[in-house]
């Protein structure tokens, strides 16, 4: 009878070790499933100036979101958006869906890869739409204090695209929800919302003009410059037989770089008479 009473015993502590297995396994895949669900919702990992405190506040937000307990016990966190480089980029001029180009910081950009099939490590690179790759909204950190939109947008650039995976809080449920954004550091630009017009126009005074311009230390409320510079000069005896003359205005933008140059301007020099 002892014997059989050990058994019994040994049995049901077996099938409680069974059922507390199966209801921890099942409490795992759960934990999986709806770590996989949240996905970004899920805070980024900390950054290294990060407090302790805001390391524990944070994981136990992470544990308190995939035991299923109430978000409201905790007050949500934005944190920066984490940037990781994600792929090469061609900026263009419309949306997946033929939206309108923007007009502010922001840019339609295209995912690329590298065509190149042959080759070595000094072959010049060249790319080409990726298959199924992003297009989406971008923005360029080098346009957003100025909310300018300076760059071409005939396919000609290409950028290094990061990805930022951050969180915003939602309006409706004031809960945390996961959101990707894309940004890129596009070739330095500056501004000529009100360049400096500076030189002599034509039939001006004869002295030299003395204006002068500098990046550095332009005049205030200015930014960038601009110059009638001469083209031509041009006389035509199957014509009017008169000696004209061409310009175009060429306009600076902030930082010194050529930015527009105008249609040429044409002016009368002299006329041509006959000798008494």
């Amino acid at each position: 009878m002892g014997k059989d009473k050990t058994d019994s015993f040994l049995q049901a502590d077996m099938q409680k070790l069974r059922g507390q297995f199966a209801s921890l396994r099942h409490t795992v895949q759960a934990m999986a499933d709806r770590e996989q669900q949240l996905g970004a919702l899920v805070l980024p990992d900390p950054y290294e100036d990060e407090t302790s405190d805001e390391r524990i506040r944070n994981l136990e937000q992470k544990v308190a979101t995939l035991l299923g307990q109430p978000q409201e016990l905790y007050k949500p966190v934005l944190l920066p958006s984490r940037l990781t480089v994600h792929s090469v980029a061609k900026i263009t001029d419309e949306g997946p869906d033929s939206e309108a180009d923007y007009t502010d910081e922001k840019y339609w950009v295209i995912e690329q890869r590298i065509k190149n099939t042959s080759g070595t490590n000094v072959t010049d690179l060249a790319f080409e739409d990726k298959p199924s790759g992003l297009h989406v909204t971008a923005t360029d950190l080098g346009d957003t204090a100025t909310e300018g939109h300076a760059l071409a947008t005939d396919g000609s650039v290409y950028v290094l695209l990061f990805r930022g995976t951050g969180q915003e809080v939602d309006s409706e449920t004031g809960k945390l929800k996961p959101v990707t954004h894309y940004y890129f550091r596009g070739p330095a630009s500056g501004t000529y919302d009100t360049p400096d017009a500076i030189g002599r126009t034509p039939e001006g005074a004869e002295a030299a003009d003395t204006d002068t311009w500098d990046r550095t230390n332009p005049t205030e409320g200015k930014d960038g410059v601009s110059k009638n510079i001469l083209t031509g000069v041009g006389y035509h005896d199957a014509g009017d037989e008169k000696l004209y003359g061409y310009y175009c205005t060429f306009t600076f933008d902030s930082i010194g770089l050529l930015a527009t140059i105008s249609a040429e301007t044409r002016y009368e020099i002299d006329t041509l008479v006959e000798c008494p």
